[in-house]
């Protein structure tokens, strides 16, 4: 009879856990990328419009012009403070998917170390199983050699 692991069906089921738990990792680690460069993205283009605010008032700016810039500064800054906020929610549940994936990963790895020792004891006792046949057939065999003389 072939090994057949008593916990076969509960290993299956926390592998389909373990690779859900991967795959949530994956969409958390791709959104607080994605929030990151977008934080980068405004970062870069406070400091672009910095630069031409700058330049503009070097030159001489007109009201109008000088509040569109102040406001439209102040709507960068405000976004990336959302963007801020969003990026630390993020990463946030990147940890909290990681943490999740490690203790999946543990109840993976002790069910394996379980089906491993249970087929080395299956092993064990095949093997034993195996020596007494061929230890009863060596009796059998020597019993009939001394009885035929």
């Amino acid at each position: 009879m072939p090994f057949q692991f008593r916990f076969k069906v509960l290993c299956r089921h926390r592998e389909y856990l373990l690779k859900n738990s991967q795959m949530a990792l994956a969409a958390a680690q791709r959104k607080y990328e994605d929030l990151e460069s977008q934080r980068e993205s405004v970062k870069v283009r406070i400091k672009e419009q910095t630069l031409l605010w700058e330049e503009q008032q070097a030159a001489g700016i007109r009201v109008t012009a000088y509040l569109s810039f102040r406001d439209y500064l102040q709507s960068l800054e405000q976004q990336l403070l959302k963007l801020d906020g969003e990026t630390d929610r993020a990463r946030k549940e990147v940890d909290k998917a990681r943490a999740v994936l490690i203790e999946k990963e543990k109840q993976v790895k002790i069910l394996e170390s379980l089906k491993e020792q249970e087929r080395e004891a299956y092993c064990r006792i095949e093997l034993q199983k195996e020596q007494k046949q061929v230890d009863e057939v060596a009796i059998f065999r020597d019993f009939y050699k001394k009885r035929t003389p």
